[in-house]
């Protein structure tokens, strides 16, 4: 998935705070995991807070206690409710039973939406991280290609030639004469000249 897409524009953000509510750990231990380099995509919203997308988090290991909620569904009135209410329909009595079931069943309901909603985002952030790993791999196979050209064009290019050397006969070190009159005099002397 490329980062501009439009699914990654849309993936909740939360600053510390309410990110430490969704995983259920402290502020600090999430800021210790974000100084630690835990969450690569984490940034500083106007504000200058930090915020935490939900697929860092999901790949740092945290599990999310809450659903996620992207957006609120408006509510569509039932001809038989009134003010979120049950109202009294004469054709339908309901009895203990079926309010005991219908509980069971909206908490049900609740439960599954949850679990949905956070296998969504564990899909996602199984998504970015295979998108990471697979721009790492070609990376990888660049640096490697790079390798495997360099050396071999240089011994091509760069022709390696023997030179024979012949033995060269080193001259014992002959000391200047003095540049006055006596001291040249005691040297002429020595040197036998």
């Amino acid at each position: 998935m490329q980062p501009d897409s439009p699914a990654l524009l849309t993936r909740p953000r939360w600053t510390l705070k309410e990110a430490a509510e969704r995983v259920q750990v402290s502020r600090s231990t999430l800021r210790r995991r974000l100084d630690d380099g835990a969450f690569p995509n984490a940034a500083k919203d106007a504000t200058g807070a930090w915020t935490l997308g939900v697929e860092d988090l999901l790949g740092a290991g945290f599990t999310l206690a809450r659903p996620i909620v992207e957006s609120t569904p408006t509510a569509v009135p039932h001809p038989l409710m009134s003010q979120g209410q049950p109202a009294k329909d004469p054709s339908r009595e309901h009895g203990p039973a079926q309010d005991d079931e219908l509980a069971r069943l909206t908490a049900e309901l609740s439960a599954e939406r949850a679990r949905t909603e956070v296998e969504r985002a564990r899909r996602i952030a199984a998504e970015q991280l295979a998108a990471d790993r697979e721009r790492h791999v070609d990376d990888l196979r660049t640096a490697l290609r790079m390798l495997d050209a360099g050396p071999a064009r240089q011994a091509a290019t760069v022709p390696v030639v023997e030179v024979a050397q012949e033995p060269v006969e080193v001259a014992a070190p002959v000391a200047e004469p003095p540049r006055r009159g006596v001291w040249r005099r005691l040297w002429e002397r020595n040197a036998g000249y």
